[in-house]
């Protein structure tokens, strides 16, 4: 099991927390949210499931850490603006945890369920993260090893929906459409200077001198693969061989000269290859996940929420909540 999940756990760590219901908004879709009396001790309900606080705050704890610091540097004891970082914090949190819950709610439509096995494992995992904690994030999550089992649960059910819906998309990438190529690019946006540049190009072997002189972009020296500028530039450079020059080349955003180094970077192709694949997979899932939003019935405690403080007199350390479950994973 671990083994299998493993590549999915990767790729779950960055969906999760691109959408958000509390803000009313998936996408391009707009859902209004009816007035619901809820229990103090409830942050949300997604149809008929509903998230204590618990797992939220367990969460926060988590994220006060992971995003409180960064690159080395603690956030919470430089000058910055505070409830700024608060806020970015809480709406992280807010947006994956209801995401899982969504995905949760996909598993049950779908009648998927973790293993023994799986549960096993989860169980083990959830033991030792509990005894991680000190008293004082147990105090400040209100958590029990059942309440942590519980949002590891969550956690592996929902990557496990995401796995068995992605694992049926077509695969191959074709060499073609993933390629990278490595050019000289120049790009000016007034017209003029383009036509004295086009003079200047032509018959000179000197094409990056010429074009560092001209060059509005920051990197004469660049990758591209396809969608990535205007269709006009690729339907040239993706014609072109190694030391080929594309000559003027307009759109609506400027001109464009290319001179081809490479006209298929291995390295940059596979990385692409995979970047490709990781995409098609997420649309796939996000067409599923849409449509399952679009029939749930949420309701929000914001009270309640809005109620929590994580710069609290408790020391909150804990930040393994999700490390712990990857290296489960990649045993």
């Amino acid at each position: 099991m671990k083994s299998m999940m493993k590549r999915a756990a990767i790729v779950l760590v960055a969906c999760l927390s691109m959408s958000s219901l509390a803000g009313c908004r998936i996408g391009n879709t707009e859902y209004i949210l009816k007035e619901k009396k809820m229990k103090s001790n409830v942050l949300f309900t997604l149809n008929d499931t509903s998230c204590g606080i618990e797992e939220a705050k367990l969460y926060l704890a988590n994220y006060r850490n992971l995003y409180g610091t960064s690159y080395g540097i603690e956030l919470w004891d430089k000058e910055y603006d505070e409830a700024s970082l608060v806020k970015y914090i809480k709406d992280v949190t807010l947006a994956e945890i209801q995401r899982i819950y969504a995905i949760n709610g996909m598993a049950e439509a779908q009648g998927i369920t973790l293993s023994e096995s799986e549960l096993s494992t989860v169980n083990e995992m959830a033991e030792e993260y509990y005894n991680s904690l000190t008293d004082d994030e147990i105090k400040f999550i209100g958590a029990s090893l059942k309440n942590i089992t519980t949002a590891y649960q969550h956690y592996a059910l929902a990557e496990k929906v995401y796995k068995n819906m992605t694992e049926g998309v077509n695969e191959e990438v074709s060499d073609d459409e993933a390629r990278v190529m490595e050019v000289l690019m120049i790009y000016v946006t007034d017209r003029d200077t383009a036509t004295l540049l086009a003079e200047k190009l032509e018959g000179s072997s000197d094409f990056a001198a010429i074009g560092s002189s001209y060059n509005e972009n920051d990197s004469l020296d660049v990758f591209i693969a396809r969608g990535e500028y205007p269709q006009e530039v690729e339907d040239v450079v993706f014609s072109l061989d190694d030391d080929e020059e594309s000559g003027m080349i307009e759109t609506s955003e400027g001109y464009y000269f290319v001179k081809v180094i490479n006209k298929f970077d291995e390295e940059k192709t596979e990385e692409n290859i995979e970047k490709i694949r990781v995409q098609k997979q997420k649309a796939q899932f996000d067409d599923s996940y849409d449509a399952f939003i679009s029939e749930a019935v949420y309701h929000f405690n914001s009270d309640v929420w809005e109620s929590i403080s994580i710069d609290s007199d408790y020391e909150l350390e804990t930040s393994t909540f999700f490390s712990k479950y990857q290296s489960y994973m990649e045993e």
